[in-house]
């Protein structure tokens, strides 16, 4: 093949990727059943919130969750409150440092949000040396340990959480998985901006995966 084929060819495949990625097609295998199944609480129940970040919502105001920050914060809210409606011992645990250099831990922010839901003070554990999905898991492990817990729920998004799984599954955890809402990417055939952000989303958290078993690979706990 001469070079101005082999050129031709990759013009095409980066065109090709161009239009998958701004399109949206690639997340239409993705969007599966959008339906939830309440969690089964045991007796003794951790609740694991993992953050997703800091925001500013207007150029003067505090720092305050992303809004895939305060999908997560609800969502854990809600279990909580379920739990607690059967009587049962519930612990939220917020797992979240400061990995973007804020000033203050993403755990510590999200527990006064989580409060202002009805989630009890002293119910709330802050983990909050954790940057990666990896910290979360290896940071949240002695908390789960020492907690005995019989059921542990986990609060991510939805795209978030295969990955997030995998780091609890790899120490030891079966946790209950409780995805809160994200965006999707929308079909169309023209290219949108929104689409290519989510597809930057998605290629991040495949290379976390592949991380994760490269992690395993080499014995890293």
């Amino acid at each position: 093949m001469t070079l101005f084929a082999w050129s031709a060819v990759l013009a095409v495949l980066a065109a090709g990727s161009w239009w998958v990625a701004g399109s949206g097609v690639w997340d239409v295998p993705l969007a599966g059943n959008a339906s939830r199944t309440a969690p089964a609480f045991g007796a003794r129940n951790a609740i694991v919130l993992l953050s997703a970040g800091l925001d500013h919502w207007k150029p003067d105001a505090p720092f305050g969750p992303t809004t895939d920050g305060m999908s997560r914060i609800r969502q854990a809210a809600a279990d909580y409150a379920a739990c607690r409606a059967q009587a049962r011992v519930c612990k939220v645990i917020i797992s979240g440092g400061d990995p973007e250099g804020h000033g203050i831990a993403d755990a510590e922010l999200y527990a006064g949000e989580i409060a202002a839901l009805g989630v009890r003070e002293d119910d709330v554990i802050r983990e909050a040396r954790s940057n990666t999905t990896y910290e979360n898991a290896k940071f949240v492990e002695p908390l789960l340990q020492g907690g005995h817990y019989d059921a542990v729920v986990l609060v991510t998004s939805a795209y978030h959480m295969r990955r997030a799984k995998i780091a609890f599954d790899r120490l030891g955890f079966d946790v209950i998985p409780d995805a809160a809402p994200a965006d999707r990417a929308e079909f169309s055939l023209v290219p949108r901006r929104q689409n290519f952000r989510l597809a930057w989303r998605a290629l991040h958290e495949l290379g976390g995966i592949v991380q994760l078993y490269l992690y395993d690979w080499t014995s890293i706990h």
